[in-house]
């Protein structure tokens, strides 16, 4: 009985350590295509809103994990779709830099 719950125990925290690499792994993806879409992060950020910055720092986990949009939505006690509506103008506003040669990659 103790080996099977010793047993549970070990698996779990295989499996912890599994989702966490998986995280980073997500994370340091998630950074890689923004700086590959948008050159560098602060010229590209600076671009934006207050706001803006904020969701796509969020979104993207520019300063640490990425969180989903309705995560953040919760934590600002608003409506998903907004954060996703501050999302699209944010990525909008970068795509008409990166177009208008603001911005280098």
């Amino acid at each position: 009985m103790c080996q099977d719950i010793e047993a549970l125990e070990k698996e779990r925290k295989q499996k912890r350590e599994w989702k966490r690499k998986q995280r980073l792994k997500q994370l340091k993806n998630l950074k890689h295509k923004f700086e590959s879409e948008y050159g560098d992060i602060e010229t590209a950020l600076s671009q934006l809103s207050s706001r803006e910055k904020k969701v796509i720092t969020l979104v993207y986990g520019l300063d640490g994990y990425p969180m989903k949009q309705k995560d953040i939505a919760a934590q600002w006690s608003v409506k998903p779709q907004w954060i996703s509506e501050i999302k699209k103008m944010a990525l909008n506003k970068l795509e008409d830099a990166k177009k208008s040669g603001r911005l280098k990659y």
